[in-house]
């Protein structure tokens, strides 16, 4: 039996037992007729009850019902994404926050919805989408002398916003021995045990700095490596290790506008103005949106700035849709993304945008509960520190490749993706369950000469899953570069990828050890091109099992543009590849290649546009 309610009364009653009816919002006990409504109520069932409220950084206050009004276009607004955090939300409610408003706290969801009647989570009125603000301006800068500058801040922000731009915290290492004057700005450290990064900036006589995505990860018991470009353009590891690192804290990494460190309570700043006459922004929060372990939800039109580690998290949710978001800037704190679905399934994030975030772009990720059957759809993901898409698990303890499985990845965009990380792609797998499937992606200029990104990589430990119809165009370490099993790689058109830092091709399959190494991969039906010095396929030694490449188009500016069972690159003509691999039997090849596509080529509405 239903109880009739006013959804203006914070105090409101849901139900009741029969016959201990009380007053809400005006209603009371009238003998038949209170019982004829409530069997019209009943008719009619719960949608009937669903209350719109609205959210006003200007004119809302927390002490009003928060009722909106839709022929007025406003209402009774509360004021703070607080009052929303504590409000008692039922299946169907909306939540409209103004559009143009400006909110520094965190949007924490207090309810679930229903799969029929989601809690709804969007924008009202005209004008810019609402804004959830992590960001605060640092003030107070003291002069240290130099262009070093410092200020109080209560804890390490993960990203600052130096001139509009968001920038990431240097780390320097110290080591006991002295660091050869050979190494070179823009030099890796790496750490192959934890298999963490440093992109070196600066150096002294016992101390490297750089940028790390994996700082927390640094190990002080585990060899630091160089990998440096060698005068010939090419990467070489250095034959002896730096030794073991120490994180320490110093100024001397600081060494150009906008690098900085977070210290106990103390933020250390290189300025080439005084900080105090500019826009000088850390993160006050790590997370912007949090699902909060609510289910069947929409989030939508509203924007995240500055988050500290991730922009709106889907944590441990089922039936969430995010659509038209925007996550703009979030930091190096925690997960480290744009987007993250954590171990959330069924869910969707369709035509979003997330633009210069320091971390990946999303990440749909598995711990103890699974990440299954979720669909990432129309999204533009736009110079990510890290990789534009990710999926995966740490492959042991509570994660388990089986929980990430039968997730779609389909007609998005990325762009220039791997800005800080060293190694990475457009769209990256790694211990990731079957059945997911990547399609219709635009995948464009990820990486650089010396931070590798291929377009796709479906590394070690990633079920078997379709590769289809992508394009995936000048990335720096390759096309579609494969360390696993039973993958189908079919209709994609893959250009001009790769650069002279690596040995590398538009389509690469290779061993990470005996257990995990590309097997059993049937390549067909795509169109692949490489331009002068590049290469067509490469499958590299220990990778050569069991593949069925067939019905492939290329087209090449190099002679010998094929790589089977080597290490080097004494490559081969189309008829020696055909002859040594035994595959492509029905494949064509041509000399001739069309030029580069120019920069302005995007993808529209999932259609490919070739400026040409």
């Amino acid at each position: 039996m239903i109880v009739p309610v006013q959804r203006n009364m914070e105090w409101k009653s849901r139900g009741s037992s029969v016959g201990m009816f009380r007053r809400v919002g005006g209603w009371r006990h009238a003998g038949g007729v209170l019982l004829l409504a409530i069997a019209l109520c009943a008719i009619c069932g719960t949608a009937g009850l669903a209350a719109t409220y609205c959210v006003d950084d200007l004119n809302g206050l927390d002490s009003n019902t928060g009722i909106y009004d839709s022929q007025l276009g406003s209402g009774e607004c509360w004021q703070t994404i607080g009052r929303v955090n504590s409000a008692n939300l039922a299946a169907g409610d909306q939540v409209l926050f103004r559009r143009g408003g400006v909110w520094h706290q965190a949007l924490i969801v207090p309810s679930s919805g229903t799969a029929g009647s989601p809690i709804v989570f969007g924008a009202y009125a005209t004008g810019d989408l609402p804004l959830i603000d992590a960001m605060a301006r640092v003030s107070n800068w003291t002069a240290l002398g130099g262009n070093l500058y410092s200020a109080s801040w209560p804890s390490d922000p993960g990203v600052l916003l130096y001139k509009g731009k968001p920038v990431p915290e240097i780390t320097t290492l110290r080591f006991d021995s002295p660091v050869p004057a050979t190494l070179a700005a823009g030099a890796i450290l790496l750490q192959l045990g934890p298999y963490t990064n440093l992109w070196v900036t600066s150096r002294t006589q016992y101390t490297v700095s750089g940028i790390s995505r994996y700082r927390d990860r640094i190990d002080p018991g585990v060899d630091v490596w160089v990998r440096q470009l060698a005068t010939s353009g090419r990467e070489q590891q250095w034959a002896s290790s730096l030794g073991k690192p120490t994180i320490t804290a110093t100024t001397d990494g600081l060494t150009a506008p906008g690098h900085w460190y977070w210290d106990g309570g103390t933020l250390y700043l290189f300025s080439d103005v005084d900080p105090n006459g500019i826009p000088v922004e850390a993160s006050t929060f790590a997370t912007g949106i949090n699902t909060n372990g609510k289910n069947d939800l929409v989030i939508r039109d509203l924007k995240v700035r500055g988050a500290g580690g991730v922009g709106i998290l889907l944590n441990n949710s089922a039936g969430v849709t995010v659509s038209g978001a925007e996550v703009f800037g979030s930091g190096l704190l925690g997960h480290q993304t744009g987007i993250l679905l954590l171990s959330s399934s069924s869910s969707r994030v369709e035509n979003c945008r997330v633009d210069t975030v320091l971390g990946g772009g999303l990440t749909i990720y598995a711990w103890g509960n699974p990440a299954r059957d979720n669909v990432i759809s129309g999204n533009t993901f736009d110079r990510p520190g890290a990789g534009g898409i990710s999926l995966s698990t740490d492959g042991g303890g509570q994660s388990s490749p089986s929980l990430v499985t039968g997730n779609l990845i389909e007609n998005n965009t990325i762009q220039d993706a791997n800005q800080l990380v060293y190694d990475s792609a457009g769209i990256y797998t790694l211990f990731s369950g079957t059945g997911n499937v990547i399609r219709g992606n635009a995948i464009r200029d990820g990486g650089s000469v010396r931070l590798r990104s291929a377009g796709i990589m479906v590394d070690q430990g990633s079920g078997a899953m379709t590769i289809e119809n992508n394009l995936v165009v000048g990335n720096s370490n390759g096309g579609i570069d494969v360390s696993s099993a039973g993958h189908v790689i079919t209709g994609n058109r893959l250009f001009y990828n790769g650069v002279a830092s690596w040995l590398t091709a538009q389509v690469v399959f290779f061993p990470v050890n005996a257990a995990h190494t590309a097997a059993n991969c049937t390549v067909t039906s795509n169109t692949i091109q490489a331009g002068p010095g590049q290469n067509l396929f490469y499958v590299q030694p220990g990778a050569t099992t069991g593949h069925n490449i067939d019905y492939n188009v290329y087209h090449d500016g190099a002679a010998l543009p094929f790589l089977w069972n080597v290490w080097n690159n004494a490559g081969t003509d189309f008829a020696g590849w055909q002859q040594v691999s035994g595959q492509d039997s029905h494949s064509s090849y041509s000399r001739t290649s069309p030029p580069r596509p120019p920069a302005d080529f995007r993808v529209i509405t999932g259609v490919y546009h070739l400026l040409l």
